[in-house]
């Protein structure tokens, strides 16, 4: 009888870690990779693409590689080549939901505008025969959530209008982005820093504090020689006159409180300058002229709707 217990506790020893250890690497990566995109798309109408998925059940860190969301015409609006999550689980002792890293590797969005003036991003979900829905939502977490580290690396944007004559086509990127310690904890603040690249050089860039509970956004934006006769045209179509050259840098100081019942918004010491600015008429003649326009110390207050400088 003893020897007999002892060869179905031996059993349950090595088949649980066995079989634990097959279903973390091998039969979890295959149903997210073959099953989850046919469930997603039979369930919320998505068509997703996934290429590879890798997954750790030791460590709790899984990658996927090449993941593709199509609109209802098949067409990729937003695509990834690379996703890793590393997943703490002993944080549900603390019942707290913690991941460690949360990593998004070239990352790319389609904004694309159709000539009827449909963006394609919004056509992921296919159409609703009803828009009634009597459903209520808690949108109260379960538990605290908190991402130690984001970050976004050599992301790229597409923005294309169908609309105009001649349509308009920008893009955008890379754009690299990083928080720390994003938290939904009460006070927590969140560090966020966002560069924007334009033809190859940096011209946006956000470094700020954020916090959840309450809502509030401290921190500086800063634009460096922006061109702005890249959407002269696009902005401006029915002017007579057409904006050859001309650049703008802004730095703006800001404080952003939401928590309140009305919303406290101010800058502090913000600057704005306009570099090289020509105008010229359908004839190519200089209009306007402009080698530099300054201005230092803006202040301004929402509460007040004041604005100094």
């Amino acid at each position: 009888m003893l020897k007999k217990c002892l060869k179905s506790v031996l059993f349950w020893l090595i088949f649980l870690p066995a079989f634990y250890t097959l279903s973390g690497f091998i039969i979890l990566p295959w149903w997210a990779q073959t099953k989850l995109p046919i469930l997603l798309q039979e369930k919320l109408g998505l068509s997703i693409s996934i290429e590879k998925v890798l997954f750790n059940p030791f460590t709790f860190e899984l990658h996927v590689n090449n993941l593709a969301l199509h609109d209802t015409k098949g067409s990729s609006v937003i695509s990834l080549e690379h996703l890793y999550v590393n997943y703490e689980p002993t944080s549900l002792f603390k019942k707290e939901f913690f991941i460690k890293s949360l990593l998004l590797d070239k990352p790319f969005v389609d904004l694309k505008i159709d000539t009827n003036g449909n963006l394609a991003l919004l056509n992921i979900f296919p159409k609703s025969s009803s828009d009634d829905n009597t459903t209520t939502h808690d949108n109260s977490l379960a538990m605290p959530f908190i991402i130690e580290h984001v970050e976004i690396q050599n992301a790229q944007s597409t923005f294309t209008d169908e609309r105009p004559s001649i349509p308009f086509k920008f893009d955008i990127g890379p754009i690299n982005y990083t928080v720390n310690n994003l938290s939904f904890y009460k006070d927590d603040l969140s560090i966020h820093a966002l560069k924007v690249m334009f033809q190859s050089e940096e011209k946006i860039s956000i470094a700020s504090s954020a916090s959840f509970e309450p809502l509030k956004f401290y921190g500086e934006l800063n634009i460096v020689h922006l061109p702005l006769s890249s959407f002269w045209k696009y902005v401006l179509p029915t002017i007579p006159i057409t904006l050859t050259q001309g650049e703008l840098s802004l730095r703006v100081p800001f404080s952003i409180d939401l928590s309140k019942e009305k919303p406290l918004v101010s800058l502090e010491k913000a600057s704005a300058s306009l570099d090289s600015v020509r105008l010229v008429d359908n004839e190519n003649k200089t209009v306007i002229e402009v080698p530099s326009f300054n201005l230092e110390t803006i202040d301004f207050d929402l509460q007040t709707s004041n604005t100094s400088n």
